[in-house]
């Protein structure tokens, strides 16, 4: 879990190598990369977070930018 802006992140990063981000479609989470994330976590950094209220994050009250969280994630 990642703090920021009054809210609490899922953030999974595994691998070494380049960075690769996955970012989920609006009416998923992070699990819709399962299979992508373990086989490019062989040859790159990986990482996978649950954008602002889907999966594991909190949604916060306030304003926000997911282009801010996508920064702090990665």
């Amino acid at each position: 879990m990642v703090s920021i802006s009054g809210t609490k992140l899922y953030v999974e990063k595994a691998g070494k190598g380049e960075t690769v981000l996955l970012i989920h479609a609006g009416i998923a989470d992070n699990r819709m990369w399962d299979k992508q994330f373990d086989l490019l976590s062989k040859t790159n950094t990986v990482i996978r977070f649950d954008l602002r209220g889907c999966g594991d994050s909190k949604m916060s009250s306030g304003a926000f930018s997911h282009q801010q969280d996508i920064l702090v994630v990665s």
